[in-house]
C-alpha cells in the first residue's frame, strides 16, 4: 500500500514531520506566480529546485521553473495556442498529457489519459478555442496539471499544477476588485524530508493495477498556498478578491478567514447569479471559489486564512483557535480610495435547454477485475477505467441529466471534463460547476449537463487522484446523432 502521511496539528498550523527545518510561520511573503498571456504562450516543463522551506531547495518537476507554475491569464472569444515543452529526463513516467481543467476544449486539446502524449524531448501545441455555443466563454479560474494515465497524483505532486484565469467583458465590467487587489492562492498539501526533498508517496511505481491500491489517498503534512508554508500577505484596508483553489491530490477543506465574512462571488464555473455571504467555503480536491474579503477599517489588524479538514464523512471540524492557520492577512493603509463593490445582481447562469430526457447513473464502486485480470481498486459502474473502451455515448447540443452516487465507504470528488454542469440537488443546489464533492456513504448529485461545439472522446472522474489513477474513470463519446439511452445503474 502507499504510504499514507499523518497530519501533525499544532496552535501556529501544521508541524514538519519528518523535517528538520521548522519554519517560521507568517514571514516569509505570500508568493505570487508570474503571469503569462497573449495568443501564442509558451511554456517548458523542466526539473528545477524550488524555495519551499528554509534551507535547501525542494526538487520538483515544474512548469517553468516554479511551482505552482506560470498563471496563464487571457481573455475570452479568441484562439489561445499554448505550447508545452517537455525537457525531462528521456525515462516511461515522463510521457506526460496537460489538461486545462474547467476549460471547454476539443477532445485532442483536453489532455487525454492516454492519447496525444508529450514524450521527453517533444513538445506539444495545445488550441484552445475560448468560446461556447457560439459566444466567448464565460470568465472562470481555471487551472492546468499533467493528466497522464496511472501518473496524474504523482506528477501533481511533484509539481506539474498552475492556475489559469479566463477573463471576460462580463466579468471585467463589473465593480469587483481589479489588478494586485484579485489575488489568486493554490493550496495543496505536501510532505519533505529532513532535506527539504519531497516524501515520495508512490514507491511501487507502475500502473496502477500493478498492486493494491490505497484504502485512502496521500496528504502531506505541510499546507502551502503558492508553494509557501503559512506566508504572509500584506493587504491594504480595502476590498480583495481572493480566487481559491484546491490543488492537493486527496484533502478537502473548510476555509475561512477567522472574524471576517466572506461574500461568494463564483464557483468552478465562473461568477454565480447573486453573491452568497459565508463564514466558511468548503473546497473538495479541484474544486474552486472565489470570495470578496472587505479589510476596510482593519488597518493594523492580523487575520488568518484558517481550515478546519473534513472527515470521512465530510463533517468539519469547528473553527476555533486550535484550526490550521494556512496564510496570514496584515492590513495596512489604503494607499488609494477603493471604489470597487460586490453589486447584489452578478450573472444568470446560462440557460440548459432543452430539458433534460436521458438520465444517465454514474456510481462510485469499488474492487474490481477485468477481463485481462487487471485489477481496479476503484470503479465506475464496477467497471475499472479502460482506455479502450466507451462507457456511454452522449448525443452533442441535447441537455442530459446525470446522477453521481457513492456506492463506497469514501468520499470523492467527481469531475467531468468537456462541459460545466449545473447542480440540481446537495449542497451546491443551483450552482454551476465542474466538480462534485460526494460524502459517504450513499451520498448523491444530480447534475444537468449539455456538450456543445465538440464531439469525441473525454472522460469523468474522481479528482482524488489516487482514485482517479487506481481504476475510477470513465470515457464517455460525445457524438453528432442520438447517442445512447442511458448508463445502467
Amino acid at each position: 500500500m502507499l504510504l499514507l502521511l499523518a497530519v501533525a496539528l499544532t496552535g501556529s498550523g501544521l508541524a514538519a514531520r519528518g523535517a528538520d527545518a521548522h519554519h517560521k510561520p507568517f514571514v516569509r511573503p505570500l508568493p505570487i506566480p508570474k503571469v503569462v498571456t497573449g495568443r501564442r504562450i509558451r511554456i517548458p516543463i523542466r526539473a528545477a529546485g524550488v524555495p519551499i522551506l528554509p534551507g535547501s531547495r525542494t526538487q520538483m518537476t515544474t512548469f517553468d521553473g516554479s511551482f505552482p507554475g506560470p498563471t496563464i491569464r487571457v481573455p475570452s472569444g479568441s484562439p489561445v495556442k499554448v505550447e508545452f515543452v517537455n525537457q525531462l529526463k528521456a525515462l516511461p513516467a515522463n510521457v506526460l498529457s496537460i489538461h486545462n481543467h474547467g476549460g471547454h476544449n476539443p477532445a485532442a486539446d483536453d489532455g487525454q489519459p492516454d492519447d496525444f502524449l508529450i514524450a521527453p524531448g517533444a513538445s506539444r501545441v495545445y488550441t484552445y478555442p475560448l468560446r461556447e455555443g457560439g459566444k466567448p466563454e464565460r470568465a472562470s479560474f481555471q487551472w492546468y496539471h499533467d493528466h497522464r494515465m496511472d501518473g496524474t497524483a504523482e506528477h501533481i505532486w511533484n509539481g506539474l499544477a498552475g492556475m489559469f484565469i479566463l477573463d471576460d467583458r462580463v466579468d471585467q465590467a463589473l465593480p469587483l476588485p481589479k489588478g494586485r487587489f484579485d489575488v489568486p492562492l493554490l493550496i495543496a498539501d505536501r510532505s519533505f524530508t529532513a532535506q527539504n526533498q519531497l516524501t515520495d508517496p508512490y514507491p511501487f511505481g507502475g500502473p496502477a493495477g500493478m498492486q493494491p491500491p490505497p484504502n485512502d489517498g496521500v496528504q502531506g503534512d505541510h499546507i502551502l498556498i503558492n508553494g509557501a508554508p503559512q506566508p504572509v500577505f500584506k493587504v491594504e484596508a480595502r476590498r480583495y478578491r481572493l480566487r481559491l483553489l484546491n490543488a492537493s491530490n486527496f484533502r478537502s477543506y473548510d476555509l475561512s478567514t477567522q472574524s471576517l465574512a466572506m461574500k461568494q462571488i463564483a464557483t468552478d464555473s465562473g461568477l454565480m447569479s447573486a453573491p452568497v455571504k459565508r463564514a466558511s467555503v468548503r473546497l473538495g480536491p479541484a474544486e474552486r471559489a472565489e470570495v470578496i474579503v472587505d479589510f476596510s477599517g482593519k488597518q493594523g489588524r492580523q487575520f488568518d486564512l484558517k481550515a478546519s479538514f473534513l472527515d470521512d464523512r465530510m463533517t468539519a471540524g469547528p473553527h476555533d483557535a486550535a484550526s490550521p492557520r494556512l496564510m496570514r492577512f496584515n492590513v495596512v493603509k489604503r494607499k488609494s480610495p477603493d471604489r470597487s463593490s460586490v453589486p447584489a445582481r452578478l450573472r444568470p447562469a446560462p440557460a440548459l435547454s432543452p430539458p433534460p430526457t436521458i438520465t444517465r447513473q454514474w456510481r462510485m464502486t469499488s474492487g474490481v477485475t477485468d477481463a485481462s485480470h487487471r485489477f481496479s481498486g476503484w470503479a465506475i459502474n464496477g467497471k475499472g477505467f479502460n482506455p479502450d473502451r466507451v462507457d456511454a455515448r452522449v448525443p452533442l447540443g441535447k441537455t442530459e441529466r446525470w446522477r453521481f452516487t457513492n456506492a463506497t465507504g469514501r468520499p470523492h470528488a467527481m469531475h467531468v471534463h468537456g462541459a460545466d454542469f449545473k447542480v440540481l440537488d446537495g449542497p451546491n443546489k443551483g450552482q454551476l460547476k465542474d466538480t462534485v464533492l460526494l460524502p459517504t456513504p450513499g451520498a448523491s448529485a444530480t447534475v444537468a449537463i449539455k456538450f456543445t461545439d465538440h464531439a469525441g472522446k473525454f472522460v469523468l472522474h474522481c479528482h482524488m487522484l489516487d482514485h482517479e489513477d487506481n481504476g475510477m474513470m470513465a470515457a464517455f463519446e460525445v457524438v453528432n446523432g442520438p447517442g445512447d439511452k442511458g448508463a445502467a445503474p
